[in-house]
């Protein structure tokens, strides 16, 4: 990630790279979001906003798996009112994958992408508003191609809620 003060909430490395990053961003900050591949292969990235968060320590609990479709399982949530997002990196023969998740997760349906190239790689997302303490976890089922690692990251919120809303999508190519 080369825009400044981002932090890296947890990663998932196997066969894909799958990196979950977030940031506190001020009021006047440029929208502009830039990645740079370390290597000559597809990246798809997907940025959301989100309001009602904290403002500091929003990040609460992180896990991941590799290998396949589910995300790991979070230590116990600090507190009731969080959000919990979740992402699987796929790989796909072609076209548009999609994916239906377990424990409550909603797919973000904006973030359903085109796989890249005949062997390409593709992101999901998906979100859960949490309204208890307790641990953390869900698995996809693509829609075609294999999941081949996810993660969970939960956020806090502040006493007024958290809300989403999704600021958009780029995939960026070789």
């Amino acid at each position: 990630m080369s825009s400044t003060g981002w932090s890296l909430a947890d990663s998932s490395i196997g066969g894909t790279g799958l990196y979950l990053w977030y940031k506190i961003a001020g009021s006047s900050e440029s929208s502009t979001v830039t990645i740079a591949p370390s290597v000559a292969a597809s990246a798809e990235l997907v940025v959301m906003q989100f309001t009602g968060n904290a403002t500091s320590g929003v990040l609460d609990q992180t896990a991941h798996a590799s290998g396949g479709a589910t995300t790991g399982t979070t230590a116990a949530t600090a507190q009731n009112d969080e959000l919990a997002v979740a992402a699987v990196g796929m790989t796909a023969v072609g076209g548009t994958i999609s994916a239906t998740w377990t424990n409550g997760f909603t797919a973000n349906p904006a973030t359903t992408v085109a796989a890249v190239g005949t062997n390409g790689t593709g992101i999901h997302v998906a979100l859960r508003s949490l309204t208890s303490t307790g641990t953390v976890t869900s698995t996809a089922t693509p829609s075609e191609g294999s999941a081949v690692g996810g993660l969970v990251a939960t956020f806090k919120a502040s006493s007024s809620g958290v809300t989403y809303t999704k600021t958009g999508i780029a995939l960026v190519g070789p």
